[in-house]
């Protein structure tokens, strides 16, 4: 699994990702299905970095993680991730997205960073990053999906728990993040 940057040709795999039935209540779409140009937009909105992950030589998109929301003098930034179907529930997506956060960390200079998780999204984040993360918040009622209220659980990671948890941060320095 590797990361890469977003380009032009991979909006419309990634719209195709996110309006799926499996993720389109799940990301921050939650049910609705933009037109492709306000989805690019939309993508875009409040990001200060994104990758696309892929596996293999034709770099086609199997997920997108973003960090989103920055709070440059209180150091901190909210994180986000799309999986393609066929990545949901496997190991590999779990090391791209642990590298992207290793990158995050270092290139931002951040604190703190965030991630905002509907309570039906939580059993997809047990076997991967929920170790790494604690929770904040619980926002009781906050999410409408399938004829019921669910709780929105916010989780944080500190620069330090994730420098010492990650098994490829300790080696990170900025200099070999770029």
């Amino acid at each position: 699994m590797s990361l890469r940057p977003v380009v032009p040709r991979d909006y419309e795999a990634l719209y195709t990702m996110a309006a799926s039935d499996s993720n389109n209540f799940r990301w921050r779409l939650r049910g609705s299905t933009p037109d492709p140009e306000h989805f690019k937009q939309q993508l875009w909105t409040g990001t200060v970095l994104q990758f696309v992950l892929h596996r293999g030589p034709a770099g086609q998109p199997l997920g997108l993680v973003s960090l989103y929301g920055e709070d440059s003098p209180a150091g901190f930034a909210k994180f986000a991730v799309l999986l393609h179907p066929e990545a949901r529930g496997r190991a590999w997506p779990i090391e791209a997205v642990s590298r992207f956060l290793d990158y995050a960390f270092v290139v931002r200079s951040l604190r703190k960073i965030y991630i905002e998780v509907p309570e039906f999204n939580l059993p997809l984040m047990e076997r991967g990053l929920k170790r790494f993360f604690e929770t904040e918040a619980i926002l009781r009622d906050y999410c409408a999906f399938d004829g019921r209220l669910w709780e929105q659980h916010i989780l944080s990671t500190t620069r330090a728990k994730w420098f010492e948890a990650s098994p490829t941060a300790k080696y990170l320095t900025r200099d070999s993040a770029s």
